[in-house]
């Protein structure tokens, strides 16, 4: 039973990589949003007094912290499609129910309580499937 459960957790965990890479995307793209926001308040000024051109310089940085998060966030996206794919493959072999209940979960991070309503089960109904569905499939 203790061996059981080590593995369903070990699935568990990296089943929900995908969600938190879903919160990494979001973050990253908050601060790309962010840092474009900054860029756009940075205006130059023109005077008849020469002085060094800081505006440029802090456009040119903010355009190279924009694509460092850009890169970042492709590299995420990459990895979440790469483990959307791992799920769906694991998942594949389960009936109906079971392999909604894993891709209502991992995928689309809803709650029991959320899946349960949906496929008109009881909470408890939808975690007994739930270990079911983890007991069948290899991630």
């Amino acid at each position: 039973m203790t061996e059981i459960r080590k593995s369903n957790q070990e699935k568990k965990r990296l089943l929900l990589q995908y969600n938190k890479l879903q919160l990494m995307i979001e973050r990253e793209n908050e601060e790309i949003i962010r840092i474009q926001s900054r860029a756009e308040k940075i205006t130059p000024s023109f005077s008849s007094q020469p002085k060094g051109n800081v505006s440029v310089d802090k456009i040119q940085k903010a355009i190279e912290q924009q694509e460092q998060h850009l890169n970042k966030l492709s590299e995420l996206m990459s990895e979440q499609i790469h483990i959307c794919q791992q799920i769906y493959e694991a998942a594949r072999n389960l009936d109906g129910t079971l392999y909604l209940i894993i891709l209502y979960k991992y995928i689309d991070n809803m709650t029991f309580e959320q899946i349960a309503v949906k496929l008109n089960y009881s909470f408890r109904q939808v975690l007994r499937l739930h270990g079911k569905a983890l007991a069948f499939i290899d991630v």
